[in-house]
This record gives structure tokens, C-alpha cells and sequence, in this order.
């Protein structure tokens, strides 16, 4: 954790408020939100949300934590917290592609027809409408 973080180990113990601090600022209210959800109902909690680094980095996070109650009252959390940025990158780039093709596929002055495993159309654009 230590290491997505940017932060070393001792002081990430001795001051873990510090992970809660990072949490970007368009995410913190629904980051709480989420938490404080979890641990009234001890529901899983399985969230994504993004941190700054102290090298001025975005990282994105995902917890898959389960809260617990333990006998003294107090709330146990266990599970994982991944760093997700390269997937975050690789979904927004392919978005992108995606985006971009759709443009091109609609405004090209050629027909062009999509077609699935069996030859039958899924998608034309209006210069194929307008040829046939």
C-alpha cells in the first residue's frame, strides 16, 4: 500500500489519516458516503476513486474491503486495494477509439455496412442507405 501511495511504510502507520487525505476532491463526498454505508451495515464495500500523489500523480484505486465487527465493538476491514490506473488509461483510450471511429463511420462519404459472423447486418451508415 505503502508503495501506491507514494508514502513509506512507518508513516502510513503512524499517521494513516493520510490515505483519506489524498482521496481527489471530486471523490471524497461519495468515497464517505460509500464507506460509512459499509460500515453501518457491514456490506461489502467495492468502490473506485482516485488519489493525488505527493509527486503530483492521479492514481486511481479500487477497495474490495469487508468490514467486521469485532468483540470490543470496533471495525475490522479486510480485503484488497488494487491500483487500477493502467486499466482506468486503457479503458479511456479505448473509448476514445471507439468515439472516433463512430465518427468516421457515420460522416464518411462512402457506404460502409458492419456485418456479424453470419453476414447479416448490425449497423449501416446513411451513405450506404442513400447508394441502395
Amino acid at each position: 500500500m505503502s508503495q501506491i501511495l507514494e508514502i513509506d511504510l512507518q508513516t502510513l502507520i503512524h499517521h494513516p489519516e493520510i490515505m483519506f487525505e489524498m482521496i481527489h476532491p471530486e471523490d471524497q463526498s461519495h468515497y464517505q458516503q460509500a464507506i460509512s454505508h459499509s460500515t453501518a451495515t457491514l456490506e461489502l464495500f467495492d468502490e473506485e476513486w482516485r488519489i493525488l500523489t505527493n509527486s503530483n500523480q492521479i492514481k486511481w484505486l479500487q477497495g474490495i474491503l469487508q468490514p467486521e465487527l469485532g468483540e470490543n465493538g470496533a471495525i475490522y476491514w479486510y480485503g484488497v486495494i488494487l491500483d487500477i490506473t493502467n486499466r482506468k488509461k486503457a479503458e479511456a483510450k479505448l473509448k476514445e477509439s471507439e468515439e472516433r471511429f463512430r465518427r468516421c463511420f457515420h460522416n464518411v462519404a462512402t457506404g460502409m455496412v458492419l456485418t456479424d459472423m453470419q453476414g447479416r447486418f448490425v449497423q449501416v451508415n446513411q451513405a450506404f442507405c442513400e447508394i441502395f
